[in-house]
């Protein structure tokens, strides 16, 4: 049986928690952030016969500056850096 060197313990997890909760504590979702949330939802589900990508959806609708930092801002929360879009100049 192959074991995943990646996995975490118990332990691990519950201090994970513990750090992400503490962080997250200080965040705040703006009204700006609800309303493009909203918007994001129905833009990503919506049916269309033709596929089209989320980022040109977004960048139609000059929403992709704000998914770009509400991005930032949820993965220093919970990754603690910039994974995605790090190195994305605004």
């Amino acid at each position: 049986m192959k074991t995943n060197k990646n996995l975490m313990t118990k332990e691990e997890m519950q201090i994970y928690k513990n750090q992400v909760r503490q962080i997250a504590h200080k965040f705040k979702v703006k009204p700006k952030d609800a309303h493009n949330l909203y918007d994001l939802y129905w833009m990503a589900n919506s049916p269309s016969k033709t596929k089209v990508d989320l980022i040109d959806t977004l960048k139609i609708n000059k929403m992709d500056k704000w998914f770009y930092n509400f991005t930032k801002r949820i993965e220093k929360i919970v990754l603690g850096y910039n994974l995605a879009f790090g190195k994305k100049k605004e």
